[in-house]
């Protein structure tokens, strides 16, 4: 997966160079560079290996996560970059709406390992916990507060690939799966999130020129 207006960013910037530094921030580009970066990071990789080996479920639900962390962090790197750009104090990718009933209906059984299994180092929030119960319900087909659950308790320990590997099979639901799908999701919100700042560019540079 790529960034589908990348060409049409570069362009932007390179044939409007001076209408660039007279009317963009200072360290746009910096931030936008690191955000390609992160992203392509997150989009490309597809493969982790350890000695002494895990097992190969283990193996790919430590993937599957890592993956899922990678693409959350290219989201919060663009979200540095859009709060350059409208000149705003830091605003998080808990903002973020996505959508997707089908992989929500998917991810219930996953939902509930996180609510009954995050130990206390990786505790959930209480906010974010009900949310989860309300998912769990039935009630919400929003699944970024779900990345955002998988996102904390792999980057904090609080829940393990290892217990993620062994639940899939339990629940007929192949949680790798589900993880690497959520992940994709929030590529593609970062890939709509950047066309819509190119474009955004493109205005306020044309409106400036």
């Amino acid at each position: 997966m790529q960034l589908s207006h990348w060409s049409e960013f570069d362009a932007v910037r390179g044939k409007r160079e001076q209408d660039w530094k007279a009317h963009m921030p200072e360290g746009l580009t910096t931030r936008i560079n690191i955000f390609k970066a992160r992203f392509g990071v997150a989009a490309r990789i597809d493969a982790i290996s350890f000695s002494p080996s895990f097992d190969d479920a283990t193996a790919q639900a430590y993937l599957a996560g890592t993956r899922l962390l990678l693409a959350y962090s290219a989201g919060e790197a663009f979200m540095r970059a859009e709060d350059l750009l409208r000149g705003r104090k830091a605003v998080r990718i808990t903002s973020w709406s996505i959508s997707r009933a089908s992989l929500a209906r998917k991810m219930v059984p996953l939902a509930e390992l996180l609510i009954d299994k995050s130990d206390s180092h990786g505790a959930l929030n209480g906010s974010t916990k009900k949310y989860l119960k309300d998912f769990v319900a039935g009630e919400k087909s929003d699944v970024r507060p779900v990345a955002t659950a998988l996102r904390h308790v792999h980057t904090h320990g609080g829940l393990t690939a290892r217990s993620v590997a062994g639940e899939s099979g339990d629940q007929g639901v192949d949680f790798v799966d589900c993880i690497n799908e959520l992940a994709s999701a929030l590529l593609e919100r970062c890939d709509e999130k950047f066309s819509q700042m190119v474009k955004e560019i493109g205005s306020i540079l044309s409106a400036k020129s």
